[in-house]
């Protein structure tokens, strides 16, 4: 009956819980396969060893930088406006997109010495090495190299080393041209050479130098292709805000080398900053030289008129006008400085209908000359216009499909507004000939006026006028360069780095 009672009750326990364990045979099993467990306990580890030992490990590096988000007040506050970067370039996702583009990571590439990768060799992986060698290679960049293939290094003494190249078939590049050469055909070369000897064949052009240091054994170097090393970074690379309130910027790296993945991120930081400074003093060089353009005009007239101004002075024997004719003389020196500076704004214009019109413009930067004078309606535009050609030239890099969608658009609202553009500029140059001709007719009544005086006095008023007019249009334009100098030397980038990699 007991028995009865403990089975029932053993057989309610097992309906509760859903299953039954029995103990007593379940260690028992244990016990008869106990070396089935060892055996896979040590495979386990030895293959956990393996791994650790063997495997090749990935690292990643990490920086930060500050993008400098201006506000359009301190823009309008400045002297040249036109000299800092626009909204939209100093909008951080457009920073981030530029960033991270194929454009830039492929120019950082090109400025590195990652073309030659350098390793040791290992019994079942090869290590990449990178400065602190024994030797370096220098080779000639308009001589085809040949790519992805060992070049084993063996040294033979202090003074030679042992050069040895085998492949079925190679692929030639000339880094000059950066540009495919062909193939090489099967190689098979051994040879001694001697350290700072320059070695010459039709698949390479090195120089290995040799450095201070051990000559290690097992040493091999490999030419790359820069586009593949890009693209390999490009996968690899990450940047992002560190939140969505912050103008921070963070940038991070994967890659077999830690060395490398450090230089990478701190010479693309480099290249970004020096990229953003550049942008801004484009569009104050040009800016300086249309102001110059203007002063080679002026200057011109400005000597020939002084000569003139003061032969007759000494041929007529005089030196001062009456009072009349002062003041006529300076109503007439207003009237044709207010022409000067429409004719100034005129060129101007024309210089924008001229700069603008190229249908190379959208595939490029945008950088116009954004002088004090002008009209701040068309400034605006002009930034607005920079803005859109920005964003245009992000997405693209940044996607590498010039028929995506989102260009076409941007396309589609960069003509817009560059015809908006071009309308506005004759408009304006419509309002300058009207203001120009009522200026014309009130130089010809003050001119009038100036018939009733002597024709000696009149003639030197002439002169006067001329050369006062000229000379301080003259000195105007050279005040505008020289504030336009000394704010293209004082323009610092929007970008500075905060943690380094």
């Amino acid at each position: 009956m007991a028995e009865t009672k403990k089975t029932t009750a053993t057989t309610d326990h097992s309906k509760e819980t859903g299953f039954s364990i029995d103990i007593a045979k379940l260690i028992n099993d244990l016990m008869r396969f106990w070396w089935l467990f060892a055996i896979t306990i040590v495979i386990s580890l030895a293959a956990v060893e393996v791994l650790q030992r063997y495997s090749v490990p990935v690292y990643r590096a990490y920086m930060t930088i500050l993008v400098d988000e201006r506000g359009e007040n301190n823009s309008k506050s400045s002297m040249m406006e036109g000299f800092g970067l626009t909204p939209g370039m100093r909008n951080v996702d457009n920073q981030i997109a530029v960033l991270s583009s194929w454009d830039m990571i492929n120019h950082t590439i090109k400025q590195l010495d990652f073309h030659i990768s350098y390793f040791v060799e290992g019994r079942l992986k090869d290590t990449e090495l990178y400065g602190n060698l024994s030797f370096e290679v220098a080779f000639d960049s308009t001589h085809a190299q040949l790519l992805n293939t060992p070049f084993q290094i063996e040294p033979v003494d202090d003074e030679a080393y042992l050069l040895t190249v085998t492949c079925e078939q190679g692929t030639l590049y000339s880094y000059a041209e950066h540009k495919m050469m062909g193939g090489s055909g099967p190689i098979k070369y051994s040879k001694t050479h001697k350290y700072n000897e320059t070695v010459i064949t039709p698949w390479a052009a090195i120089n290995i130098r040799s450095r201070n240091g051990e000559k290690r054994k097992g040493l091999f170097f490999v030419f790359n292709n820069p586009e593949s090393i890009a693209a390999q970074y490009k996968n690899s690379f990450w940047v992002s805000k560190t939140n969505e309130t912050s103008s921070i910027i963070g940038l991070s790296v994967t890659g077999t080398n830690h060395q490398k993945n450090q230089v990478f991120l701190n010479r693309l930081a480099k290249e970004f900053i020096d990229a953003n400074l550049n942008q801004k003093n484009k569009i104050a060089s040009n800016t300086i030289e249309f102001i110059e353009s203007q002063l080679v005009n002026i200057s011109d007239s400005l000597r020939n008129v002084g000569s003139e101004l003061s032969n007759f002075r000494t041929s007529n024997k005089i030196q001062s006008i009456s009072s009349k004719a002062d003041y006529l003389f300076s109503e007439l020196q207003r009237i044709e400085k207010d022409i000067s500076m429409l004719k100034i704004n005129k060129e101007y214009y024309r210089y924008l209908t001229d700069y603008f019109s190229s249908d190379s413009l959208p595939n490029g930067i945008i950088a116009p000359a954004m002088p004090v004078f002008q009209e701040s309606g068309i400034r605006q535009q002009i930034k607005e216009l920079m803005d859109i050609n920005t964003e245009k030239l992000t997405v693209t890099n940044t996607y590498g499909q010039p028929n995506n969608p989102l260009v076409g658009e941007l396309n589609s609202k960069y003509r817009i507004a560059r015809n908006i553009l071009i309308q506005s500029v004759k408009n304006n140059v419509q309002r300058v000939d009207e203001n120009l001709a009522e200026l014309h007719s009130l130089k010809r009544k003050t001119e009038e006026e100036l018939y009733s005086l002597p024709e000696t006095e009149r003639k030197m008023l002439g002169i006067e006028r001329k050369f006062e007019l000229n000379n301080e249009v003259y000195t105007f334009l050279l005040r505008k360069r020289s504030e336009s100098q000394i704010q293209k030397a004082s323009n610092t980038p929007d970008i500075k780095v905060l943690e380094a990699a």
